[in-house]
């Protein structure tokens, strides 16, 4: 403002040196003094002022209004609202996702199925994308799963000898002196129970299509009948069956086969009570044929598999004895519950009735 005063007092001083017909050489000297003292004082404020910077020097990212590159944040008008700060925004950032394919933290699964389903995860990741980061993430929960195995077992067997009646070996030792001789025992009372049956019923061999193992399977099942005292019938069904005393079929294999439940491939072997048999293991068959094996087995095996057919069914609880080692009840008749009393040796051959109802 004071400058504009001085400029205006500046104008009115030379104002007549402007006028048609004034003299310049009788108005200049009287107007000099005048401007001379004008100009030092409106030069005296510019000098005390500081000097700006020159405009090459600015700074064109400090101008609000810089022309280029991009637009500064616009100057708000007046009454306009304020735009909200970073601080508070207008709505909530949702927070990133967890990546589902990053391996879990191992100490967080509680249940074994998340440790299977966390096992597999891993495990499939080593195997489509096998870096050694995705190794190393199945080699931690594999030793993670061996931690709590060994863990396991260190308590299982803890448990298991503080409390006898959970310990399976207390009734059925592993130690070898004592395994030898049970298993010796239950032999010779599987021998035993063999012998009842080659007394209360027979066996009855079907040759099969193939001669060569007809012959294979009919050798131990002659052993097998010599040696227990059952009485044996060979049919030959197809295919040629060694030895003399092989009859042709009369439609007892018909008979045999129609009683099963399902297709028995041949040749085969079969367990047929005696009629009026008084002992439970085979009063129960009612007259049912039981098949005993089919295909070439050895003479041991059928002794084993007949043992699993008719040994009752094993009682809960650690102590209860295996069908293997029961043969000395069967035989006698108690492991049913009740004695088998007097055997009737003196009923009809169970082969010579299937044999009578229609000779060839």
């Amino acid at each position: 403002m004071k400058n504009d005063l001085r400029l205006l007092r500046f104008i009115r001083l030379i104002r007549p040196l402007r006028r048609p017909g004034t003299p310049w050489r009788r108005a200049l000297p009287a107007a000099l003094p005048t401007m001379l003292c004008a100009a030092l004082l409106a030069a005296a404020p510019a000098s005390a002022a500081p000097t700006a910077a020159p405009w090459w020097l600015d700074d064109v990212w400090r101008d609000p209004d810089r022309p280029f590159l991009y637009y500064g944040d616009p100057r708000p008008e007046p009454g306009a609202p304020q735009p909200e700060s970073p601080q508070t925004p207008s709505r909530q950032t949702p927070p990133e996702e967890a990546d589902p394919d990053a391996p879990k933290d191992l100490a967080t699964l509680t249940r074994m199925e998340d440790v299977r389903r966390e096992y597999a995860a891993r495990l499939d990741r080593a195997v489509m994308r096998p870096t050694e980061e995705n190794v190393a993430a199945l080699h931690e929960v594999n030793t993670f799963v061996l931690g709590k195995s060994h863990q396991f077992a260190q308590i299982y067997d803890r448990v298991r000898i503080a409390r006898p009646e959970f310990d399976w070996t207390a009734a059925h030792p592993s130690a070898n002196f004592a395994a030898v001789e049970i298993n010796s025992r239950a032999e010779a009372d599987a021998e035993r129970f063999m012998k009842t049956l080659g007394r209360e019923s027979g066996l009855v061999f079907l040759g099969g299509p193939d001669a060569a193992l007809n012959g294979l399977a009919l050798g131990p099942v002659r052993t097998f009948a010599h040696t227990h005292g059952f009485e044996l019938l060979v049919v030959a069904t197809g295919a040629r069956v060694p030895g003399g005393d092989a009859k042709p079929d009369n439609g007892i294999a018909q008979k045999l086969l129609a009683l099963q439940p399902g297709r028995v491939p041949l040749p085969a072997v079969f367990l047929v009570a005696r009629p009026g048999t008084r002992h439970p293991a085979l009063a129960e068959l009612a007259g049912r044929p039981v098949p005993a094996a089919a295909g070439p087995v050895s003479v041991s095996e059928l002794t084993e598999r007949l043992m699993r057919l008719f040994a009752p069914l094993i009682e809960p609880g650690n102590a209860a004895p295996l069908p293997s080692r029961r043969g000395a009840e069967m035989a006698e008749g108690s492991a049913w519950g009740s004695a088998a009393g007097a055997f009737n040796a003196s009923a009809p051959s169970t082969l010579t009735t299937l044999t009578t109802h229609r000779q060839p």
